[in-house]
């Protein structure tokens, strides 16, 4: 499964802003739930519940927070970048400006964790990185992201 097939335009935030971990956690589940009908506070709940365990920022300016919840489909995904960056507890103590989040069914373990490795792929490549950070229109990153 392609990333442009995850993460709809609507589900993607060119200009996000956040004060802290827990203010953006709640954005990331709004956005992700953005015209689909499953409720944010459970999606904020899992990403909260996940973040307990450690951290999702993963240096670089980039934090992936995901978990598993009930859904129609297989996995559901959104985008949010921070020009300005987000305090995130990260490994590296930098701000995270890059935000992939995702969300899979239970049963949809072997996605989830290959969706996870081709992000984590994808964002090792700096000028991919900035390139993403960088991109005006929604259309330009979804190409990004299908190029990667």
């Amino acid at each position: 499964m392609e990333l442009k097939e995850i993460i709809e335009s609507d589900n993607i935030d060119l200009n996000f802003k956040a004060k802290d971990k827990k203010d953006a956690l709640k954005k990331l589940a709004d956005l992700v739930c953005k015209n689909r009908n499953i409720k944010s506070d459970k999606i904020f709940k899992v990403l909260m519940d996940r973040e307990d365990l450690g951290s999702t920022g993963i240096g670089n300016g980039i934090a992936i927070p995901h978990g598993k919840f009930d859904i129609e489909r297989n996995l559901i995904g959104a985008i949010a970048i921070s020009k300005d960056g987000v305090e995130f507890d990260s490994i590296d103590k930098k701000p995270v400006n890059i935000f992939f989040v995702f969300i899979s069914s239970p049963s949809a373990t072997s996605l989830h964790l290959k969706i996870l490795a081709k992000v984590s792929k994808l964002l090792m490549d700096e000028k991919v990185r900035e390139n993403i950070i960088n991109s005006k229109t929604k259309e330009e990153l979804k190409n990004i992201l299908s190029d990667g």
